[in-house]
């Protein structure tokens, strides 16, 4: 919740430097650029990696959790779709509060969602596939979010 307050202010203090349609296209951009690289296999995947035969190897559920918490959090303030999302919205629009509390209860119910999708996906997928859908689901937002500002 902490770097979606960050988001929201962020795009509060952009949406009043720069007009909103440059948001768009730069968050876009963005979104088709990170897509892009992950396809190259360039993001993090080393460490996701690692983190998953940590995860593998630990005993318990407390420190399973304390793994994911700890490697989502730095992933989360590196910058991601997400904040890139929060910060066009915050940005297109004036209520704050409203931003902030969508972009939480939407950020528990694709957690809760894409856990038990991937917990699906997962077998029946290999990794590469999953990068790949990934891919083409970034490009598309992307791709969305510029056509829809212009």
């Amino acid at each position: 919740m902490f770097t979606t307050a960050i988001s929201v202010i962020l795009g509060t203090v952009v949406s009043t430097l720069i007009p909103i349609v440059w948001v768009k296209l730069a968050g876009g951009t963005v979104m088709i650029a990170y897509g892009l690289r992950e396809a190259k296999g360039l993001i993090g995947q080393r460490a996701i990696e690692e983190e998953e035969r940590k995860l593998e190897s630990t005993k318990g559920a407390l420190r399973a959790f304390l793994g994911m918490f700890i490697a989502l959090a730095i992933l989360d303030l590196a910058g991601d779709a997400t904040m890139i999302l929060t910060i066009i919205l915050a940005a297109q629009y004036s209520d704050r509060v409203l931003v902030f509390t969508a972009t939480c209860v939407g950020l528990i119910g694709a957690t809760a969602f894409e856990t038990a999708l991937g917990n699906r996906l997962g077998r029946m997928l290999t990794p590469n596939r999953l990068r790949y859908i990934a891919v083409v689901v970034f490009v598309a937002l992307g791709s969305l979010i510029i056509i829809t500002s212009l």
